[in-house]
């Protein structure tokens, strides 16, 4: 189900997530990261070095998930021998899209202030 007001309220209240991104080969690298999200975007701070910036250079399409687990029911509750029916209960958002590496002073003290009210 994708509630808009569900979505912003789960994003609202995470800080930590994983960029999946790809290398020249075609390899996948998944990158756990802080992140903040304001006005419908995500926002990263990161180093403008290594393998994550290298795959961006190449390809700026990404993938980015955040969940939060809420709870782990061992298989036996419902089966002492069989750990089939074990699971987990949690929620997740996952976006594709491009990143834009942000330039503007403005638009990046915005996005780390958004990233401060999380965290606060």
């Amino acid at each position: 189900m994708e509630d808009p007001q569900e979505i912003e309220q789960f994003l609202s209240g995470m800080s930590f997530g994983f960029l999946g991104t790809t290398d020249e080969a075609g390899q996948p690298r998944v990158t756990p990261l802080n992140f903040s999200y304001t006005n419908g975007a995500f926002y990263f701070h990161g180093s403008r070095m290594g393998e994550k910036m290298d795959h961006l250079r190449h390809t700026s399409t990404v993938c980015f998930t955040v969940a939060d687990e809420y709870a782990i029911i061992p298989s036996y509750y419902s089966d002492p021998e069989m750990a089939c029916p074990a699971t987990a209960y949690f929620k997740s958002v996952s976006a594709i899209g491009s990143v834009i590496i942000v330039d503007d002073l403005e638009e990046k003290a915005m996005a780390m202030e958004a990233d401060a009210e999380v965290t606060a």
